[in-house]
């Protein structure tokens, strides 16, 4: 199939899909929902107002809690490309756009990196699919936490960082490409989400030092791999600086409150509440402050600090999850490259030493829940 067709084809079918996935936003798309959408909207119009009304860049508001700077909050999005939609519309329907935007931007970007790895088109669908309309995106689009939707940007990040390092020739485009979209996740308002990114093609990096196998990595050397990591790490970081040292300065200057070191920011997953996360359709468990889940007693370790219950979903489905079960299996010595980190990712989610040691780190010491480290484990895991 010819490129530009099998492209527009692609985005044909992502946007129809994200159009059937997120139907009931869009149907009253000028309504706002509940929970994190009442702590998002306000702060969304306060930026808008500050430049349809005011003509000047929203740098403070006073709306919030007696008045916080702007563009050192983590939380904020003006200076990503997707406020235009904001700008375009209004702080409701802006949201729901941006929703549109990053579910598109995630399937194309999976099956596309998915076919660059060498697999098939019907599987690389199934990547895309598998990653970008799992439960966990859902529950949390549902509930508003729009700050955890940057995670639509991996699969495009990596793909970019692999055309940097495996292009022999004219990969400057690669890396500016590259830098510009971690960037943009950090412009776009998630902090945690830029970590995480570093986090993933670290361990990715590394993982290919180890056992240098060529499954994705196809560097001439581990010299040539880390000086190419190092450069495209401080180049975005250069072009995100303008937004990532203010609120650096600021999570150093007023912290989030989390739970005691050992405890490591509450409760991860215990083996049945990842199986049942993976494979059960039943993804909102009820708790009660000071009380265990009656219907899902196993979700929590005996900690006096649970977490959300948004932040335990990752539903697949049995014959994914089975699948992908046997995949760790088959492929053990081959794609080892994937395994390792996958295999790491998924004991950061349980809370055990490996997050407690990560914990100490910046931006890591400001989080408060090891589960989020699934949809990273997620990534890894559908790309086998």
């Amino acid at each position: 199939m010819d490129a530009r067709r099998e492209f527009l084809l692609c985005f044909i079918i992502a946007a129809l899909a994200t159009a059937i996935y997120i139907a009931p936003a869009l149907k009253k798309i000028g309504h706002w929902g509940d929970l994190e959408f009442i702590v998002q909207l306000p702060t969304m119009a306060a930026q808008v107002d500050c430049i349809v009304k005011h003509g000047e860049l929203p740098f403070w508001t006073p709306y919030e809690k007696g008045g916080v700077p702007v563009l050192a909050n983590p939380k904020s999005m003006f200076l990503s490309p997707f406020f235009l939609l904001f700008l375009a519309t209004d702080p409701i329907v802006g949201l729901k756009l941006r929703l549109f935007g990053h579910i598109v931007l995630a399937l194309m970007s999976s099956y596309y990196l998915a076919r660059y790895l060498g697999i098939n088109r019907a599987a690389s669908a199934l990547v895309a699919v598998l990653y970008s309309l799992n439960g966990r995106s859902c529950i949390h689009f549902a509930v508003g936490n729009f700050e955890h939707g940057q995670h639509v940007f991996f699969p495009l990040v990596l793909y970019l960082y692999l055309r940097f390092v495996n292009e022999r020739r004219n990969n400057l485009k690669f890396l500016l490409l590259g830098a510009a979209c971690c960037a943009w996740v950090s412009f776009d308002g998630a902090v945690y989400y830029y970590a995480y990114l570093y986090l993933l093609l670290g361990i990715l990096t590394v993982a290919h030092l180890l056992f240098f196998q060529g499954t994705f990595l196809k560097a001439s050397s581990r010299r040539d791999l880390v000086s190419k990591f190092i450069i495209f790490v401080v180049a975005s970081l250069a072009l995100a600086s303008v937004k990532l040292l203010p609120s650096y300065a600021l999570l150093r200057k007023y912290p989030r409150p989390t739970v005691a070191p050992g405890i490591a920011g509450g409760a991860g997953y215990t083996s049945a509440s990842m199986l049942h996360a993976f494979v059960n359709r039943n993804q909102q468990p009820r708790v009660i402050p000071g009380q265990r889940c009656e219907t899902f007693p196993y979700l929590f370790f005996d900690h006096s600090e649970y977490w959300n219950w948004e932040e335990y979903g990752a539903y697949v489905g049995p014959l994914p999850f089975i699948v992908g079960a046997s995949a760790f299996v088959y492929y053990a010595r081959s794609r080892a490259e994937l395994i390792v980190p996958a295999l790491y990712l998924l004991s950061l989610t349980c809370s055990d030493r490996s997050w407690v040691f990560l914990h100490e780190f910046p931006i890591f010491c400001n989080m408060r829940g090891p589960a989020r480290f699934i949809i990273l484990f997620l990534f890894c895991a559908v790309l086998l």
